[in-house]
């Protein structure tokens, strides 16, 4: 009996190890870290949770990535971190990858691709995204729009 309490004892003294930790954890990490000022560590845990599925994490991630903050911008790994959050329906990412496809950041100007983000960020019935649409389809044909409708009617994303 006393060998298996020592067992026991020795197990619970390990330490845990990062993989051991689930997303949510390391994104609480990464939040106190960031709102102290270490930029570095909060990527660092966004990235783990971001790894994990995390999807606050994943937007955080890509923000950062975005602006620079604890490592040198980054706009194609923002990019794709954006675009996993979007695929997995964040409406705050699609909107992000509409302003994107807008502007031309990562890419090329595509309005066609910004009203497809913007019109999928809406369909969850986030009203900033429903109350943008207009402002995307300016300068779009009515072909482009129909195409486009039907694209987003049929949660067809766009690819970037």
């Amino acid at each position: 009996m006393k060998l298996i309490s020592f067992i026991l004892l020795l197990i619970l003294a390990l330490p845990v190890h990062a993989d051991d930790r689930n997303g949510a954890e390391a994104f609480a990490d990464g939040l106190e870290a960031y709102d102290g000022g270490d930029y570095e560590t909060a990527l660092m845990m966004w990235h783990e949770a971001a790894g994990k599925g995390h999807p606050d994490a994943i937007t955080s991630l890509a923000d950062m990535l975005y602006r620079g903050i604890g490592t040198p911008v980054d706009v194609p790994g923002a990019v794709w971190w954006y675009t996993i959050a979007a695929r997995s329906g964040d409406a705050v990412a699609r909107m992000t990858l509409a302003e994107f496809a807008a502007r031309g950041i990562g890419g090329t100007k595509d309005r066609v691709r910004a009203y497809r983000w913007v019109g999928l960020a809406a369909e969850p019935g986030y009203n900033w995204a429903i109350q943008q649409r207009h402002v995307y389809a300016r300068g779009m044909d009515d072909k482009a729009l129909r195409t486009a409708d039907q694209l987003i009617s049929r949660g067809i994303l766009p690819t970037n």
